[in-house]
C-alpha cells in the first residue's frame, strides 16, 4: 500500500494505492486514479534549474525540461548540467541542451538571454 497526494488539480486528494497502480482509492477525479498509475509504474519530473554560462554580465540562466523525464535520471541529468556551460545568447523557449541524456527532453531556456536592438 501506497500512500500519495495528487498534484494534478487543487484538491489535493489523498490517495491510497493498493498493488501495483491496480486499486486507487480517495480520487475525486478520474485524472487522480491516472496520476496515482503513472507515479506508481513510472514517475516523472519537470526539471527546473539553472545553468552557468560564459558571460561575467549574465554568469546564470534559468532553464527547466521540455517534458518530464524519468525521475531516477534526474541525478543524472543535473550532472550532466553542472559540467555544461552556455555559450551562446538564447531566447525564452529555445534548446539549450537536446535530449538529454537520450530522455527525448530538451533543456530550455525559461528568460530572456538575447541582444536587444537599441532603436
Amino acid at each position: 500500500m501506497t500512500e500519495l497526494i495528487c498534484i494534478i488539480c487543487p484538491n489535493g486528494c489523498r490517495l491510497t494505492v493498493k498493488g501495483n497502480g491496480l486499486k486507487v482509492e480517495g480520487a475525486k477525479c478520474a485524472r487522480g486514479k491516472e496520476f496515482a498509475r503513472i507515479e506508481i509504474e513510472d514517475p516523472r519530473r519537470v526539471l527546473c534549474t539553472t545553468v552557468k554560462t560564459v558571460f561575467s554580465t549574465h554568469p546564470y540562466l534559468s532553464v527547466r525540461t521540455s517534458k518530464e523525464i524519468p525521475k531516477d535520471k534526474l541525478m543524472q541529468v543535473m550532472k550532466e548540467i553542472k559540467n555544461f556551460r552556455l555559450e551562446r545568447k538564447v531566447g525564452i523557449g529555445e534548446a539549450v541542451i537536446e535530449n538529454l541524456l537520450g530522455t527525448g527532453a530538451d533543456l530550455i531556456a525559461t528568460e530572456e538571454f538575447i541582444e536587444k536592438e537599441v532603436l
